[in-house]
């Protein structure tokens, strides 16, 4: 990862301090607000979420923590973005769970959702879901030092 905190931007260009890697030239590169940007509020989902599990108060325990990060997408985030079902002789997507036939709906294995990509949330999409996890994860009883300097952290922005 490349780290640069940009200290002038002017007609002719743009002055940077190199903080952290080695930018190659003639590469391009994406800038992200490292503050309230993509990058950083996944991060901050990845931090609470493990804060979570270890917690041992989290509803969705698993080894495996994107697992707990789909339950959040579904219970608090934009949940299924399609539908996918087997109709006989291929797999069908829909946007809507009524356009689902009613068997493949009642049969187990015929009619699975998609969950929305965190990279596809929009930024009011991200808040929204992290404020909600944030409640819950106080509703739950999460009351540790490191989880009060997570939200001190994400406040102060």
């Amino acid at each position: 990862m490349i780290k640069i905190l940009i200290t002038e931007v002017s007609d002719s260009g743009i002055s940077a301090i190199l903080e952290k890697g080695e930018p190659e030239i003639g590469k391009h590169y994406h800038l992200d607000d490292a503050t309230n940007g993509t990058l950083a509020q996944g991060r901050l989902l990845h931090l609470l979420i493990d804060e979570w599990d270890s917690s041992g108060v989290c509803p969705w325990h698993s080894h495996e923590l994107k697992s707990i990060k789909d339950q959040i997408k579904l219970h608090y985030g934009e949940g299924f973005e399609a539908y996918l079902f087997w109709n006989g002789t291929k797999i069908v997507k829909v946007k809507t769970k009524e356009e689902v036939p009613k068997e493949a709906r009642d049969t187990p294995g015929l009619c699975y959702g998609k969950l929305k990509s965190w990279a596809d949330y929009t930024l009011p999409q991200r808040r929204k879901c992290i404020k909600k996890t944030i409640d819950k994860m106080i509703e739950s009883g999460v009351n540790s030092k490191r989880f009060n300097e997570i939200i001190e952290d994400y406040t102060d922005r």
